[in-house]
């Protein structure tokens, strides 16, 4: 508390979520307001994006996809992936100033070359239908791969159905299962679907 009162920026930000998600305090949306607006002014890239957040969800505030295109532009222009990503899909949604395909792929690939698994796997699905640049299998099946192996479950799925039907990797049934069981221990309803079909046709 006294460093936030003091100006610390990451003490305000803490200070913020304390107040929002309730953590020793009683939730106060006005002071978690107060206290990431403070923050965001010093240039803090976590109280951007949690701005940006209560904007586009209506959260306490109007609904305001502008101003949450505004907040998380900010973040996203200082590196923050989470923003970089968010920014992606207002682009890809048609929610920011436009819909732009290529700005959607310009910010997911920013996000994507810092690990970020949604990005990584949104960028997938973009090469593999040609959005915003042209169409690249091999480079589809790679950020795929990349995020998969975060544990994003939508890239097991479909990681799964690339080694499934064949694109852009060899064939391979194993692989397949084995991408649709992660994908499947998660709750992903699609996978589990496809691997009961897997071992239905194996029991034939």
């Amino acid at each position: 508390m006294m460093l936030a009162l003091n100006g610390d920026a990451d003490a305000e930000y803490r200070l913020g979520n304390m107040y929002y998600y309730e953590k020793d305090v009683i939730r106060d949306h006005g002071e978690s307001m107060r206290w990431w607006r403070s923050a965001a002014a010093k240039g803090h890239t976590g109280a951007m994006f949690m701005l940006g957040t209560i904007y586009e969800n209506g959260d306490g505030e109007p609904r305001d996809e502008a101003e949450a295109f505004s907040w998380y532009l900010l973040a996203a222009d200082k590196g923050n992936t989470e923003a970089q990503f968010k920014v992606g899909m207002m682009y890809h949604l048609g929610k920011g100033p436009r819909e732009d395909r290529e700005e959607a792929a310009a910010w997911w690939k920013k996000a994507a070359d810092r690990g970020h698994s949604g990005a990584q796997y949104r960028l997938s699905l973009m090469y593999d239908i040609g959005w915003g640049g042209g169409q690249n299998y091999g480079e589809a099946v790679k950020l795929c791969t990349l995020s998969a192996e975060q544990g994003n479950a939508d890239a097991q799925f479909s990681l799964g159905l690339k080694y499934e039907n064949g694109e852009g990797v060899e064939r391979n049934n194993n692989e397949a299962v084995r991408w649709y069981l992660k994908a499947a221990k998660q709750g992903h309803r699609d996978a589990q679907t496809n691997l009961d079909r897997i071992r239905d046709m194996n029991r034939d």
